[in-house]
């Protein structure tokens, strides 16, 4: 017959891979269980929860890091320290140095 009135050709038609698609995005929201929503959350949290722990890793290398540097800066603060002491105890050495 081929009859049409006009409305169903101005109504969106959505393939039905496109359907499935939306659909398996939606579906979690239509079921009655709360298996599907509080796993998302576990995902949600486990990944926050990676990244927090990545932060921190890299933060306690940067601390790890400045203390190093302290500890060589105190080596040669305290050698220095010898160094002047030495100096002070022979005063020729320190004629000789100058």
């Amino acid at each position: 017959m081929g009859h049409s009135i006009g409305i169903s050709d101005s109504y969106y038609k959505i393939a039905e891979n496109e359907l499935l698609t939306e659909y398996l995005k939606a579906i979690k929201y239509f079921m009655v269980s709360d298996e599907n929503r509080l796993q998302d959350q576990v995902s949600k949290l486990l990944s926050n929860n990676q990244k927090d722990t990545n932060l921190l890793n890299d933060k306690i290398l940067e601390k790890e890091s400045e203390i190093e540097y302290i500890k060589q800066q105190i080596k040669s603060l305290l050698k220095a320290q010898r160094e002047i002491g030495e100096c002070l105890k022979e005063p020729n050495k320190l004629l000789q140095i100058t």
